[in-house]
């Protein structure tokens, strides 16, 4: 039986979004911990109520944003994490009022797989006392397929032991390029990933101002990941670059540099 759950998170100036993500937490009856890696200048703590019913770990991580550090920022929560189940879940997630429960069902079944599950998108932030019916109401399904779309969709949960056992989030990769390694590494080891029938999250629509990209950063790694798996990670990414007159892309043979 799994007896305690850690939350990771990682956040980038979204305190508004975090905010709504602690109260998920609260009325879905979360006790454990709640893990927060944060990179950019807003400070968490802001929104940090005194009487919490779980425990909160705060961390500073200061990078250039360029540079993208969210693998680095996951296996820093992850690290950091006491939890025997490690749920991972975007600041601009908030977790069903089951997520837990259901998760933790699966684990116990299914120890050595990694759990996903679909979405639900708020087009606007909710109001300040906000009800699991209310959000349901002004939710709708997002329309996820069983690849990489719903498996880089940015929240998972997993055992931290199997978590170790796979090493962890290459942190030379960008976000989505760590997170397609992750799995992949996963199921070179014959591990599995289950999409869970169940809606794990609403998700905010509302997003934090997006980082800037570092390019010679992106066709590194890009570079670095074909390497390893033999294609790109990300080809329409990498693609609206070309577009743009930025980089030439040729996916046959493998190759990208600036135009």
């Amino acid at each position: 039986m799994i007896t305690s759950t850690s939350v990771v998170t990682h956040t980038f100036n979204q305190n508004k979004e975090l905010l709504h993500l602690i109260r998920g937490l609260i009325k879905s009856n979360f006790r454990d911990e709640l893990i927060i890696v944060a990179i950019g200048e807003e400070d968490p703590s802001e929104v940090l109520e005194e009487d919490l019913p779980f425990s909160v770990k705060l961390l500073y991580l200061q990078r250039p944003s360029s540079t993208l550090p969210l693998a680095q920022a996951k296996n820093i929560g992850f690290s950091m994490a006491q939890g025997e189940a490690i749920v991972f879940l975007e600041p601009n997630q908030i977790p069903t009022k089951d997520l837990f429960k259901n998760t933790l069902e699966i684990l116990e079944l299914s120890p050595n797989v990694i759990v996903t599950g679909r979405r639900m998108e708020i087009p606007k932030l909710p109001h300040k006392n906000w009800s699991y019916k209310y959000l349901h109401a002004k939710s709708k399904k997002l329309k996820w397929d069983t690849g990489r779309a719903i498996l880089t969709g940015g929240s998972f949960a997993m055992l931290k032991s199997l978590y170790i056992e796979i090493e962890g989030f290459e942190e030379r990769y960008f976000d989505e390029s760590a997170n397609i390694d992750f799995y992949l590494k996963a199921d070179r080891k014959g591990y599995s990933t289950v999409v869970s029938k169940d809606i794990w999250t609403y998700e905010l629509k509302n997003r934090c101002r997006p980082m800037s990209i570092d390019l010679d950063k992106l066709i590194e790694t890009s570079i670095l990941f074909y390497t390893k798996w033999g294609s790109f990670p990300s080809p329409k990414f990498l693609k609206a670059f070309e577009k743009k007159g930025l980089i030439i892309l040729n996916e046959g043979l493998g190759t990208v540099s600036r135009a």
